[in-house]
This record gives C-alpha cells, structure tokens and sequence, in this order.
C-alpha cells in the first residue's frame, strides 16, 4: 500500500477521470469499527473507509480513500445526477443547462464528461487555493455570518458559467497552466497559504488542514464549488461531523435536487448574481443565457433549506450595461427580493474588478472599466454603485450594503449624477462637478456600508 511520503510523486502521476468503481459486494471494504486513524491521514493502509477517532461520538460520513495505480492517481467516485441514455449519451442534471453528452464529449463547464456511457469527473479532487482568513471583513460577502471567525478557503478549478471578466479565469479555465505542488501539507506550514497552483486533496486532508489552522469554518470559492459536487459534498459532511462551520459562494446555476442535497452541510450561502439578474447581461458577458430563472430558484431552494443566505449583486460597469437597463434591470431585481425571498435578505452591491488577484500593494482588484484607469470612467461606476445601493433600500431591503468601501467624492464625479445626501436622506441631482452636497457628510459615495 503506498504511504503518504510517496505520494510527493503525485506531479508525475495522470488522473483516472474520476471514473465511478465497479460495484462491489455488499459490505465489502467497509468498517463500521472505531480506531485511531487521524483526521488528516487520507493516502495510509486501511479500508476503504476512513475510521472516526475514539475520542469522537459521531459516526464519521463514508469516505472513500485513494491510491496510487500503475495507471496513476486513483479517485475513486460516484457522479450523481445524471442518467445513461439508450445510445450511450450521458444526461447531465447538476446545472440549469442539462446537458446531453456524447461518448467522449465534455460539458461547456469542462468537468464533467460522457466516458464510455459513463459520466466521469476531470480533475476530481484538483484545488488550485488553499488560504487562511479571518471572514467578515474587507471585501468578504459573508459579512453578516459570524465575522471575525477564522476560516480556511479551498478554490478548485472550473465553473458552471462562462464569465468574459472572471477574476480567476487563469486558475478556472485554464488549469492545466498550473504549477503542480506535491501535496497541500508540504506547503502549508504556520500561517502560510497558497494560491494559483494546483494539487490533489482528499476531503479528509482538507478538513484537517481546517483543524490545523484552527480554523472555525471551510469557505468554498474561487470556481464553483457545486461543479464539484462530490467533492465539496465530501468535505462539508465531513467538516460538520468535526463541528465545523461550511460557508459556500455560488453562481447560482445549481439544480435544485443538487441544493437541497448539500444544504443540510451547508450554515451559510453566498449566491452571487451578475449585473442584477439582467438576461441580456448573462447572455452577453457570461455565455449563459437563460440561466436567470435557475438563479432567481436558487435563492429560494437555499432559503427554504434553512442556510442563511446572502444575496451578492456584482454591479455591471457603464461599458457594460446602458443607464437605463441598469435601473430597470436594479429596480425588478430587489423587488423580486423583496417579494419572493424576503425584505430581511442581506444584499450586498459590488463592483467588477480586473481579472486576477487583488494584490496587498492595491496594483490589482480595481474596478473594470472602459477606458482602463480613466478616472471619469470610475466616478461614473462609483456613482452607479451608490445608486444601486439606494435602489435596493427603496425596494423595501434594509439590509442592503456595499461590500467593498466606495470611493470619496471626487472632482471627476459628472455633473448631474446621483448622491444620497444625509441631510435629506434621498438621491437628488449634483449641483456642480464637485461634491454635490459641499457639507462634508457622509453619503454612499465614500461611506462603508451605505451611510450613517
């Protein structure tokens, strides 16, 4: 049986897709026995099955273990939802798009292919970010799920939609130009983290990777994490059986049965929608159409699962969306919050940064926008932002915020733009290029969340 200090090797070895295990008799390679084995010991001899520590009354959830194989690193799994057709194609039922694949042919989201009748899963177990944070602050949407708390963050690799701006399109799309490390622990040591490479992690390392740094709470984020359901479904069951909160960020694309599955693992979700539920902005900038029916679902299949939910509306930049789609598309969203989801849903408005990671000298993770840098250019989005903000509390959501401090007035700021004066409490028109109230009072556009 191969040991975990021969698995450092795992750079050179190819993956076996994920392919479903044969059938085995009933009992076989399971042990319902309690032992001694650690949390973070995934790759060592034993059964099939993981044995929960004495110490721990919990039974701890079946996990499969990996091995190495003459043919490479074995994952072994159980794709779910999806059906084999009569002709050998595979109906794929994880996302809105239900998607009909061919022997050999991989779904638009990169992941999930039709092998030999069989759906099979790319890069099972593959996470490109491994980071430790303290949630709740800066740019963080779970500002209202315990902040404060620490938590580790795991990022895999592709995604259910096509955004043209994600912020992470290199790690998403392109994770084949990763830089492969042994193994998450050999880089992992103290309070470092990494981020942008790419290694395999088994749902029992990750959770312990969780307790090794303390942490109170696994986020899911980078890709989507419900693309790799199996896997994100794996270490939620295991991180609650250790008392550990799951945080997940979502597109939203998920199916329904997929949610409500997961949801029991799940204490809080953050569904992040684009350009406020505009079907032409998701048809345009995101390659999805028609996927806003199966977002504006998701809200309410989470909601009505308990977890607690956090809405993100990522605001869309003038180049973007016109003035007058941004309204009306604004306006008909946090309505339909407000109806059918509930006026009390925490919303948070943010703008769209520049693909790539936000670096700690500020170089990167500024707004997007046309042309780059134009100062005139930000105000206009600034000013969007703010308005957005004051759309949504007008709509009946109280709880509405801005995820990301705005910035200050500006001389830049457009004659006859919107600004919500503290005095009067209402968005009335700029009398000058300048500041429009000339009071020094806090108002949306340089206020943390939203003024006093």
């Amino acid at each position: 049986m191969i040991g975990r200090a021969q698995i450092a090797r795992t750079t050179a070895l190819p993956q076996r897709s994920g392919r479903p295990r044969p059938p085995e008799p009933p009992g076989a390679g399971r042990s319902d026995s309690l032992g001694e084995a650690p949390l973070d010991t995934a790759l060592t001899e034993g059964p099939d099955l993981m044995p929960m520590p004495k110490k721990r009354r919990n039974r701890r959830p079946d996990i499969r273990l990996w091995s190495i194989t003459e043919e490479g690193l074995d994952t072994p799994v159980d794709p779910v939802f999806w059906e084999a057709t009569e002709d050998g194609g595979v109906d794929c039922g994880l996302c809105y798009r239900n998607c009909r694949l061919e022997d050999g042919q991989t779904g638009p989201c990169g992941y999930r292919t039709n092998d030999g009748g069989v759906l099979a899963l790319k890069g099972h177990g593959v996470v490109s970010c491994v980071v430790r944070q303290i949630r709740g602050f800066g740019p963080d949407p779970f500002l209202t799920y315990k902040p404060g708390a620490t938590s580790v963050f795991l990022g895999g690799t592709r995604c259910t939609a096509r955004c043209t701006f994600c912020m992470s399109a290199d790690i998403v799309w392109r994770p084949e130009r990763l830089e492969w490390v042994p193994t998450p622990n050999h880089v992992m040591g103290g309070d470092s983290s990494w981020y942008g490479v790419a290694a395999y992690m088994h749902p029992i390392d990750a959770v312990g990777a969780a307790r090794k740094k303390g942490a109170k709470q696994i986020l899911f984020g980078i890709n989507e994490p419900t693309l790799s359901f199996e896997w994100t479904y794996d270490v939620a069951r295991l991180a609650k059986a250790e008392g550990i909160d799951v945080c997940v960020e979502t597109n939203g694309f998920t199916a329904p049965e997929a949610i409500r599955r997961l949801a029991p693992y799940v204490d809080a979700v953050d569904v992040g929608v684009k350009g406020s539920a505009d079907p032409e902005f998701y048809r345009r900038w995101m390659k999805s159409e028609g996927a806003v029916p199966s977002v504006l679902e998701s809200l309410k299949t989470w909601r009505d699962a308990g977890v607690h939910l956090i809405v993100g509306d990522l605001i869309a930049p003038p180049h973007m969306q016109d003035e007058a789609t941004f309204e009306e598309a604004a306006t008909r969203f946090y309505a339909y919050l407000a109806e059918h989801v509930g006026p009390l849903t925490p919303v948070l408005t943010t703008h769209i940064a520049e693909p790539g990671p936000t670096l700690p000298d500020g170089s990167n993770g500024r707004m997007l926008v046309k042309p780059r840098g134009d100062a005139a250019a930000e105000a206009a989005y600034v000013d969007r932002l703010a308005w957005a903000l004051q759309l949504g509390k007008a709509a009946g959501l109280p709880y509405a915020t801005a995820r990301k401090r705005l910035a200050r007035c500006s001389p830049a700021t457009r004659a006859g733009s919107r600004c919500w004066s503290s005095r009067s409490g209402v968005a009335r028109a700029c009398r000058s290029p300048g500041c429009p109230t000339r009071c020094n009072a806090s108002c949306p556009l340089r206020s943390v969340r939203g003024g006093p």
